[in-house]
């Protein structure tokens, strides 16, 4: 039994378990104190004793942006695990703006308080600040996202360009033939990872990869809305988009309905990430689910490894995703 167990069997978030197991009933109901207490009491739960901090006990998380749902998710699964380990989390977000990455990576090279770092980036024009970093003798992983080897050393990810490929697949399997895609960032390695997987499937059915079909973005509702309104205008056959993550699907079903057009009884929809309101969603998103507390867990294992004298370079460990089937996939066979 974990923080996160508790969290999931009292419907509740893993920050609202942390401070009912730590005395702090300022913000919490009595109602939801006393199902968090008699969780961890049913379970023998003892919170694990805190150690010193120390540097070496003191992880910096970088993300692009806090608000972003699975950016969100990232920082929840990080933020558990350090509770459970003790290692005091220091949250950087670099609100989408490249250049305050920069800053921040910049500012962590000098900080002597903190030696490990988890960084979720989205573009490859990061290379070299991460290179700064690395140099700085910080422990650094790349979280969720892959560089290739002549460029960073250590990544833990979900392997997206075989989750995408699988994923396509399935679609084809089901009868379609014209897919569209939309993606985000042409920067974003794991975007790009991605559309390879998306393309090696069509290649091997022989079909075409439509520059058409396919639109650049963001990672967005907002994009979901626009690229499929493009795709919409072009008059171009397609009974099914491939959607480089949720949000994408989101803005993407929402245009579609807004058209007139049934999803998927006119066209399939197809997401990345299993979001949390994708389930909720009419109709319900089918997706990829991305392995995050494996991952998280894996990158920590490496710091750990390497703050103990473990040599590391040319370290890429990918995750199988999991596709969820729901309803917003139609078989046209």
């Amino acid at each position: 039994m974990t923080i996160r167990d508790i969290a999931a069997e009292a419907s509740v978030s893993i920050a609202t378990v942390s401070r009912v197991l730590n005395n702090d009933f300022s913000s919490v109901s009595e109602e939801t104190r006393d199902k968090v207490l008699e969780i961890a009491r049913r379970n023998n739960y003892v919170l694990p004793k805190k150690r010193k901090i120390d540097s070496s006990a003191r992880v910096a998380l970088i993300v692009p942006q806090i608000q972003h749902m699975f950016f969100s998710q990232m920082i929840e699964a990080v933020s558990s695990y350090c509770f459970e380990a003790g290692y005091e989390l220091c949250l950087f977000s670099g609100e989408g703006d490249p250049e305050k990455h920069k800053d921040i990576i910049e500012t962590l090279a000098k900080c002597q308080d903190i030696q490990w770092v988890l960084y979720m980036g989205i573009s490859s024009e990061e290379t070299k600040q991460l290179e700064r970093l690395c140099d700085s003798g910080k422990k650094v992983v790349l979280l969720d996202n892959i560089v290739y080897a002549n460029a960073f050393p250590v990544a833990v990810s979900v392997d997206g360009e075989k989750a995408m490929y699988d994923l396509t697949r399935m679609l084809q399997d089901y009868g379609h033939r014209d897919i569209a895609y939309i993606t985000g960032s042409k920067q974003a390695k794991f975007n790009n990872n991605r559309h390879v997987g998306y393309s090696r499937a069509m290649f091997e059915r022989n079909l075409p990869v439509d520059p058409i079909l396919t639109r650049f973005g963001t990672f967005s509702f907002e994009s979901g809305v626009e690229c499929t309104d493009y795709l919409i205008s072009t008059g171009k056959k397609f009974t099914a988009i491939v959607c480089e993550n949720d949000l994408i699907a989101y803005g993407a079903i929402h245009r579609l309905q807004e058209s007139g057009l049934s999803v998927p009884g006119d066209v399939s929809v197809t997401g990345f990430d299993d979001m949390e309101f994708s389930s909720y969603m009419s109709p319900s998103i089918t997706t990829v689910r991305q392995p995050v507390a494996e991952i998280v867990a894996k990158s920590f294992e490496l710091l750990e490894s390497m703050s103990n004298g473990t040599l590391i370079s040319n370290c890429f460990i990918r995750f199988p995703g999991q596709i969820i089937e729901r309803d917003s996939v139609r078989d046209i066979n």
